[in-house]
This record gives C-alpha cells, sequence and structure tokens, in this order.
C-alpha cells in the first residue's frame, strides 16, 4: 500500500517543481525575500515529516484518484476557531452545489515518530472541528486508518483508503445523502 509506494518515489524536488498542489504547500515554507526558492525548497525537504506528507499527497493523486482541487495542504483550524494554530496535514474534501464536504484527514509524522498516543488525540481533534468521514495517520511505516460512523458515534479501523469516488459515493450535503 502506502509503504510501497514509498519506496517508489524517489525524486521529490523534481515532483514537487512539477506539481502544483506539491508547490502549494511550500508557499508558506519559501523565504521570498531573500529569492532563493531552490534553497528553500531543498530546506523544507529536509524534514522526514514533509517527505511523508508530499509522498502521501502523491499517493491520493495517483493511487487513490483524488483531485488536485479537493486537496488543502496545511489547512489552518483559526477560521474555526480563532484560539486554534492547528494545521491540518492534508484534508481531502468534496464539494456539491457550493457545499464543502470533508472527507479524509491525513496526519503525518516523520518516520521515527510513534503514530500511536498523541498523534491519535491529535486526529481526533482535528476531527472535532471538520467532520470527515476518514482518518489517515502515517510515519511511513505505519499506517492507522478508521472510518467514522456517524449513526453509531463510533470509528472502526479500515485496511485501506478508499478510493476518491468510493469516499464520496455515501457522502451527505446539507441532510441529503448522495
Amino acid at each position: 500500500m502506502f509503504s510501497q509506494y514509498l519506496k517508489e518515489t524517489q525524486n521529490p524536488i523534481k515532483d514537487i517543481l512539477n506539481d502544483k498542489v506539491l508547490f502549494k504547500s511550500y508557499l508558506n515554507k519559501i523565504d521570498i525575500e531573500r529569492g532563493n526558492l531552490e534553497r528553500s525548497m531543498l530546506h523544507a525537504l529536509k524534514t522526514p515529516e514533509e517527505e511523508i506528507r508530499q509522498k502521501a499527497i502523491r499517493y491520493l493523486i495517483d493511487k487513490l484518484d483524488v483531485p488536485e482541487e479537493f486537496i488543502y495542504v496545511e489547512e489552518s483550524l483559526r477560521h474555526l476557531d480563532r484560539e486554534l494554530k492547528d494545521r491540518i496535514d492534508i484534508l481531502v474534501f468534496n464539494e456539491k452545489n457550493g457545499i464543502r464536504n470533508n472527507l479524509l484527514i491525513v496526519e503525518c509524522k516523520e518516520p521515527r515518530v510513534s503514530i500511536n498516543g498523541e498523534p491519535i488525540e491529535q486526529i481526533l481533534r482535528y476531527n472535532f472541528y471538520c467532520n470527515a468521514k476518514y482518518l489517515w495517520l502515517t510515519n511511513g511505516k505505519d499506517n492507522m486508518i478508521y472510518a467514522f460512523d456517524s449513526v453509531k458515534d463510533i470509528y472502526y479501523p479500515y485496511t485501506k483508503i478508499p478510493p476518491f469516488n468510493e469516499m464520496i459515493e455515501d457522502t451527505v450535503y446539507n441532510g441529503v445523502r448522495t
């Protein structure tokens, strides 16, 4: 699954320079005043967590057919609550008739960081505000995937993330199930 995909992608800098979604995630990391875009991108890529995030984005696009326009990277929660300083690593959503529905929250950690404990609390806190159906925690080696059943108010473990078209099949927009 994702671990295999990580092994297949070997040139993250080229991927980022040639991909507008990946490039957008660097806009807040680039030091424009210095005018050294490539050096800034190289510095940003040095973080292991960022490498996992970029590969997760590629996985969503390439393997799960998520359209680029339905991916937010480093989505701030501040617009929901001014006190929040949190940013969601990756948020996948869908939009119908001007109504946005959050489908998947992805929280990425560097490979040496466990995805148990605090990262689980973190992604659940994010989902309190975003109400996504699916949650994915990854450090590139380990993955936890959950689906939320709103009727039973419980998270169920999943073995894989469904493709985008399956994520949107059972979506509710303004009280109307599609």
